[in-house]
């Protein structure tokens, strides 16, 4: 099976291909040396330039030395104008976060009602805002956009003499968020979809 890096490999040779492709160059994939046990990734030919590319996750740079040496020296014997290594890097992981974010959002949703959670029961209260996961954070003149999604815990009480009269259920539903908040951190508008829909599973 074909780890992260090899894939991270491919689709830069991809990439690089297009490129050169868009310069004007011919491209050959995988090129395999008639008299070598190697071969290119890419050979871009343009006019009488030939170019021979090699590309290797910086993972793999270690265990590759001797490789790339050889390809380096074979390509100059055999008349390429050039040989090129491309690196390529992982994507760096974002982790966005908001300072007392999870706070500042529990604070606002015990103290808002929700239509989706009031229709479920005769009394309905909100307990808890966790798993904050954050999507997307925009920061401008105005304020502070913010998206993301979080589960809330609802205690759901029954009454009012009917079959489920002094029957409490506590049950936690999943949430998307849209809030924009002031740059002293507090929220001035929200758009809070609370799913509902797995309590009648």
């Amino acid at each position: 099976m074909a780890d992260i890096a090899q894939y991270l490999e491919a689709a830069k040779v991809e990439e690089v291909s297009e490129q050169l492709k868009s310069e004007g160059y011919q491209i050959i994939l995988n090129q395999t040396e008639p008299d070598a046990n190697f071969r290119y990734d890419i050979v871009a030919t343009r006019n009488d330039k030939k170019i021979a590319i090699e590309v290797k996750a910086r993972s793999h740079l270690r265990e590759s030395a001797g490789l790339i040496r050889d390809l380096r020296e074979y390509a100059t014997r055999q008349g390429y104008d050039e040989f090129r290594l491309v690196v390529v890097n992982p994507p760096r992981e974002r982790t966005i976060e908001i300072e007392n974010f999870d706070s500042i959002l529990h604070d606002y949703m015990v103290n808002e009602t929700f239509s989706e959670i009031e229709e479920l029961a005769h009394s309905a209260s909100l307990e808890d805002v966790s798993d904050i996961e954050i999507d997307s954070v925009e920061v401008s003149a105005d304020g502070i956009d913010v998206r993301g999604t979080g589960i809330v815990s609802v205690s759901l009480e029954y009454g009012g003499g009917d079959a489920n009269d002094g029957l409490s259920i506590d049950h936690d539903f999943p949430f998307t968020f849209t809030l924009r908040l002031s740059h002293d951190m507090h929220i001035e508008d929200s758009q809070i979809a609370i799913d509902t829909s797995g309590f009648f599973e």
